[in-house]
């Protein structure tokens, strides 16, 4: 099939024509084409904006020869992506063929955002801008925000919110969203308020329009707080009520001054008068209650008249502002109640029937007073003590103080039993104690009688006293532990009180360490004593040391089977061993050894002191193996099953033994071999070195068939030979040749000693 197409585009008509080929008909045949509406759009358009594309004909489908210069949706909405050209087409496709319009678009560069505030109160306005430079500017609606269609100004006209758009050419603009919030409507209230005063402002939209703060422009001026100004300086300013969104109402606020701070005391007691004044000028003063307080008006003089309160007023007629001030009239305490005559150190109390008032002294040297009223002497003389209500009232009391006896003199603490003495310069005066831990006599001895504190008093003949306190001590318990030992023995004796000091009577004898660690030296009876930490209350004990038997004397090393002896110079003492199998010891000091091991020898006195010597019963070697007999020249090896040991010869002239056993002859006799262990034990072996027989002669060859006869001086040997195959010997020393060759004849004794000759 062959097709032609013809297109007119910009909004001219197009008209499409195409061919099919038809067998037997010719080349091809002319059809009518499908008719197409006209493309109608916006070119250009601008990166990021959007326009719809439409064609009369539906049913088409939109398309763009660079969807990435401008893309097109099956709606016909164009929007540009970057800037550049490219083509929509619009295809219609029936039963006669597809028909095609197209349309170009030129997109070019977007405009800038639009920059400014994009909110403003209703009745105010903003200004916006865009860097794209002149357009048009229009609001989605002019009943919230309208908009200067070429200046960008925007006015908010009530709350709400639009989109503003800005126009640079057809198919190029920018939007952005706008709000207009609410403006609160005027604050209402007084618009002058007094230095220190405060005035209550509302604004009638503070129902509707929660949220908002309240403000000064000058706070030297004037705070706010919730809607209440507080007069701080005098002066103007603004107070400003401002929503979360800025819009803001306002109002302007005069403060004047207020009259100065009233002066002058506001306390006063009943029956009393005092002078208030203000130095602002052109006042009246006034009271409030002039049953407790009058106050003349032009002066300021009150009188105090009955218990309670007035409230007294210094009023400027200009402004009518005004300071204030509360008068107190204080109702006066009763008399002092209580002795008015006290010791030096001791104490008198003193009350007063109105409650709430504070004590004082007029000297301190002579008496002080508590704030319960309790006056202690401090040095003689007459003090006036005063009793003072909150108020400033008083009522006073001269109070007497006596002097005391002198303080007492002496020790603090005494032991269960002991005695310690008290004394006191001043004469005249008695001792007393109403302790059962302690007694005192006349004297001021005072003896402790069971652990407890004791107060023991001097008093004087004015019946002023001083007292001493006494701490009885209770002795340490009894010390515990063994107090009966040997010398050179140690022990510990203990006290359940801890952290106390021992001490010995006699270090020589006995010394004890700071943690009741006792070392006998030598024999006697040293007493230990432990002084309590706290109290310095000491206990004693007195100790036994016995002495001990002098030094056993005797070997301490011996070998299993072998007895010693062992001896004590001392007498009266038995004998024993820790260990009857390894060394038994007789009444006489006589030691069987048995087992190899140890044992401790002790000898003791019938006191159980002792001394003590620990003997070493040693193994003895295993009996001697090996021949015990051996020629001349000749060597035999002897052995030991307990390894260790040394080899001796008893006569290294006759056999000599080397450090392996190896016993070698060297002249005939005997000697005794022995083999030491390094504990000293040994076992022997006698070791016989037997002669060599003489050497043999005669001669030394002879034929095949024949003989020949040797001999040897000695008497008693036998002869043999090598090798009988070669030549024969019989038992007097005649040789037979029986085949050409060597051989060895051989002549023995009955020690088994030989000589030989080659034959």
């Amino acid at each position: 099939m062959k097709r032609l197409l013809l297109t007119a585009v910009l909004g001219l008509c197009v008209m499409v024509t195409y061919g099919r080929n038809i067998p037997g008909f010719g080349d091809f045949l002319l059809y009518p084409a499908p008719v197409v509406g006209v493309i109608t759009g916006t070119s250009p358009v601008c990166v990021g904006n959007s326009f719809s594309f439409t064609d009369a004909t539906a049913g088409g489908v939109w398309s763009s020869s660079s969807p990435g210069v401008a893309s097109v949706n099956a709606s016909g909405v164009v929007t540009g992506t970057t800037t550049g050209t490219t083509t929509i087409s619009y295809s219609v496709t029936d039963g006669s063929g597809t028909t095609v319009v197209t349309f170009p678009v030129t997109v070019n560069a977007t405009t800038a955002a639009i920059s400014g505030p994009l909110s403003v109160c209703s009745g105010s306005f903003v200004m916006l801008t865009d860097a794209a430079g002149t357009g048009t500017w229009t609001s989605s609606n002019a009943s919230v925000a309208n908009a200067g269609s070429m200046t960008g100004e925007i006015s908010g006209i009530s709350a709400g919110t639009v989109v503003i758009t800005f126009t640079k050419t057809p198919g190029c603009y920018r939007s952005a969203n706008f709000t207009v919030n609410p403006t609160p409507s005027a604050i209402v209230g007084a618009n002058t308020v007094c230095v220190g005063a405060t005035d209550a402002l509302t604004d009638a939209l503070t129902d509707a329009l929660t949220g908002g703060t309240w403000s000064s422009t000058n706070i030297l001026t004037a705070t706010v707080a919730g809607g209440v100004v507080t007069g701080v300086g005098v002066g103007n300013t603004v107070i400003h009520y401002t929503m979360s969104t800025g819009c803001a109402a306002t109002l302007g606020m005069t403060i004047n001054p207020s009259p100065n701070a009233i002066l002058g005391t506001r306390s006063l007691c009943v029956g009393s008068l005092t002078i208030l004044s203000d130095t602002s000028p052109s006042g009246e003063w006034s009271s409030s209650n002039s049953a407790v307080a009058s106050v003349a008006s032009g002066s300021g003089y009150v009188t105090a008249t009955s218990a309670g309160t007035a409230r007294i007023t210094y009023l400027l007629s200009t402004t009518g502002c005004f300071s204030t001030g509360v008068v107190t009239v204080n109702a006066l305490p009763t008399a002092i109640l209580g002795t008015p005559h006290v010791c030096v150190g001791l104490t008198t109390p003193l009350s007063d029937l109105v409650t709430g008032g504070t004590w004082s002294s007029s000297s301190s040297a002579l008496a002080t007073v508590s704030t319960a009223g309790v006056v202690t002497g401090v040095f003689s003389g007459t003090p006036l003590i005063t009793y003072k209500l909150p108020t400033g009232c008083i009522t006073s009391t001269p109070v007497t103080v006596n002097p005391l006896p002198s303080s007492i003199i002496g020790t603090t603490k005494v032991c269960v039993g002991a005695t310690t003495i008290l004394a006191d310069t001043s004469s005249g005066g008695t001792w007393s104690t109403g302790s059962s831990f302690a007694a005192v006599d006349g004297s001021g001895n005072v003896t402790g009688i069971s652990a407890g504190t004791a107060v023991v008093t001097y008093t004087s003949a004015i019946g002023c006293y001083t007292t001493h306190v006494v701490t009885v001590n209770s002795l340490p318990p009894a010390i515990g532990g063994t107090h009966v030992l040997c010398q050179g023995a140690t022990t510990t004796l203990t006290d359940v009180t801890t952290g106390g000091t021992w001490n010995s009577s006699d270090v020589t004898e006995a010394v004890v360490s700071g943690a009741g660690f006792v070392a006998a030296v030598t024999a006697g009876n040293p007493i230990i004593s432990y002084q309590a930490p706290t109290t310095g209350c000491t206990i004693t004990t007195t100790l036994t040391i016995n002495p001990l038997p002098s030094v056993i004397t005797g070997a301490a090393s011996m070998c299993a089977g072998i007895g010693t002896a062992l001896t004590d110079a001392s007498v009266g003492g038995n004998c024993g061993s820790s260990n009857i199998s390894v060394a038994n010891i007789d009444a006489s000091g006589n030691i069987t050894s048995g087992i190899p091991g140890t044992a401790t020898i002790s000898y003791t006195f019938p006191t159980g002191c002792k001394t003590t010597k620990v003997v070493t019963v040693n193994t003895l070697p295993a009996a001697i193996s090996g021949t015990p007999h051996l020629c001349i020249g000749t060597t035999t090896t002897l052995s030991d099953a307990i390894s260790g040991g040394t080899w001796n010869s008893g006569d290294m002239t006759i056999a000599a033994v080397s450090a392996m056993g190896i016993v070698s002859g060297i002249s005939a006799a005997t000697t005794t071999i022995t083999y030491t262990l390094s504990t000293g034990c040994a076992a022997e072996v006698t070791v016989t070195v037997n002669p060599l027989p003489p050497n043999i002669t005669g001669t030394p060859n002879v034929c095949i068939g024949l003989s020949t006869s040797l001999t040897n001086a000695s008497g008693g040997g036998t002869w043999g030979s090598s090798n009988a195959g070669i030549a024969s010997v019989d038992g007097v020393g005649d040789v037979t040749g029986v085949l050409a060759g060597s051989a060895t004849i051989t002549y023995t004794l009955p020690t088994g000693c030989r000589t030989t000759i080659p034959f």
